[in-house]
């Protein structure tokens, strides 16, 4: 993903769960093995197409889903909430960052060759300065996933966020490695710095196919349901690496250790997505992803 400015597998399905209810695989497909006998699809640039786009549209449900929680946190006081309240929360952000980083890896399959012959080129077409920085999501959780104290980080239970947190900047950075070598994003390459923001979110989203409106707690847990099924069946049809074009080589250990238990456990980390509460005001303005209809 471009850089605005990236987990290990959890538990078994639970009931109800994306695996259970779709009847998905519990793991990615082989490299190039379909599932149930399911053909790969054969379009390399419109399957990776469809992750780099899909991909970035849930991680704006997962930003705006966990900007929602730092808002909440941050405007109660400390022990305004039951334990259990707490833990919940934690709980829902920790397994929205998790969900993150599947993204990220997700978005990233593409083989560097195609990420620079067309995926690159695509968001100059748009803007030579073309920026994740412009994602209007981002912002209010900067802070948080840069790995900076928090009104959700600061207490001991908060460890297997900050754990989380700590992956996804290393997996922000493997990816960034495996992408763009020589760390020349469009925005420093480009002489154009300046705008109106609001123009350039709008940009952005329209590069994403993503609208912005009042939208129900149900229609982002309808979005966001939705799109991680269509990437289940992907991952289970073609694996996270498709044929001809399998993982990139390791770009230093132990980083890649823990970059790899992540893409491993990708399937179950999208089924905790899935499975958290989502927490929102009964009508929020918000992101709505229309890449899917």
């Amino acid at each position: 993903m471009e850089d605005p400015d990236a987990g290990a597998a959890g538990p078994g399905p639970a009931r109800g769960s994306l695996i259970e209810r779709f009847g998905l695989a519990a793991e990615p497909a082989d490299e190039g093995d379909g599932a149930d006998g399911a053909e790969v699809v054969p379009g390399a640039e419109e399957l990776f197409w469809f992750r780099w786009i899909t991909g970035h549209q849930v991680s704006f449900i997962l930003w705006r889903l966990i900007g929602q929680l730092v808002h909440d946190a941050s405007s109660h006081p400390a022990g305004s909430r039951s334990q259990d309240e707490v833990e919940s929360m934690l709980v829902s952000v920790r397994n929205y960052v998790r969900g993150y980083c599947a993204m990220l890896l997700y978005t990233a399959t593409c083989p560097r060759g195609l990420y620079e012959d067309m995926i690159r080129p695509s968001m100059r077409l748009r803007h030579p300065s073309f920026s994740g920085s412009w994602a209007p999501d981002y912002w209010p959780i900067r802070d948080l996933l840069r790995g900076r104290r928090t009104a959700l980080t600061e207490t001991v239970e908060a460890r297997e966020l900050v754990e989380a947190i700590r992956v996804q900047r290393l997996v922000h950075e493997v990816i960034a490695a495996r992408l763009v070598p020589d760390g020349q994003s469009l925005l420093r390459r480009s002489a154009f710095r300046s705008g109106d923001l609001r123009v350039l979110q709008l940009l952005y989203d329209n590069y994403f196919l993503t609208l912005r409106g009042a939208v129900t707690q149900h229609d982002v847990t309808a979005q966001l349901q939705r799109r991680l099924v269509a990437i289940v069946r992907d991952c289970a049809v073609n694996g996270l690496h498709p044929e001809g074009h399998g993982a990139p080589d390791p770009i230093g250990e132990p980083w890649f250790a823990e970059v790899a238990a992540c893409e491993d456990g990708i399937i179950g980390i999208l089924d905790e997505v899935a499975g958290s509460d989502v927490r929102m005001p009964s009508a929020v303005t918000g992101a709505r992803p229309v890449g899917l209809g």
